[in-house]
């Protein structure tokens, strides 16, 4: 399907291309208006002609469906995975699960944020997680614990075996201090500091 879809972008591409620089030439007069009616009437009488405009007009139909197609159907299914229980068919947008996902990471000490995005093809779902640590840790040891984590997550929320790829990507490592502004510094400094007492009793 995507090589369908590239076909498309570029059918069009090259077809907006293509009538652009046609108006140009119109509305610059560079092309004869009586060559252009002369052409119109061949492609009219002749039939060689109306059969190539009738095969091209053909393959845009069909590329333009392709193209609907895979807007409009193929990106509702990529949002969501479907599956049949006893009672019924289920479906659960992965939305969802992406925030399930979020959620269950960021209950980890280590991670300070973290975004979740997850892909679904046929019996395979593909999670992606951006996350910034907090501190300096283990980061294979850490991403390990992640990747079983957001597994787990996802499989007792469906309920299905699904082949399930997670992918960790470690965006930063913020530690606690560096998190902190030179004006919360001394905001604490000034708070720590023995605090100015006017007035301390008489001198005898």
């Amino acid at each position: 399907m995507k090589f369908f879809m590239r076909l498309a972008v570029l059918f069009y591409v090259t077809l907006v291309l293509f009538l652009t620089a046609f108006l140009l030439l119109f509305v610059f007069r560079w092309l004869d208006f009586r060559y252009l009616v002369k052409l119109a009437a061949m492609a009219y009488t002749m039939d060689q002609i109306r059969l190539i405009i009738a095969i091209t007009a053909g393959v845009m139909l069909f590329i333009n469906f392709l193209f609907y197609r895979f807007c409009s159907v193929n990106v509702r299914r990529d949002k969501i995975i479907a599956f049949d229980n006893p009672y019924g068919r289920v479906s659960v947008s992965l939305a969802a699960l992406e925030e399930s996902a979020r959620r269950a990471v960021l209950r980890l000490d280590e991670i300070k944020e973290v975004r979740a995005s997850i892909e679904a093809s046929r019996g395979h779902l593909r999670c992606r997680l951006k996350i910034n640590l907090n501190k300096e840790v283990n980061i294979p040891e850490l991403t390990s614990r992640v990747q079983v984590l957001v597994r787990d997550k996802i499989q007792d929320a469906i309920g299905l075996e699904e082949k399930i790829d997670v992918m960790v990507y470690v965006s930063r490592i913020i530690p606690s201090y560096v998190s902190r502004t030179p004006n919360e510094e001394k905001k604490t400094d000034s708070t720590n500091a023995e605090p100015h007492i006017p007035f301390r009793g008489y001198r005898i």
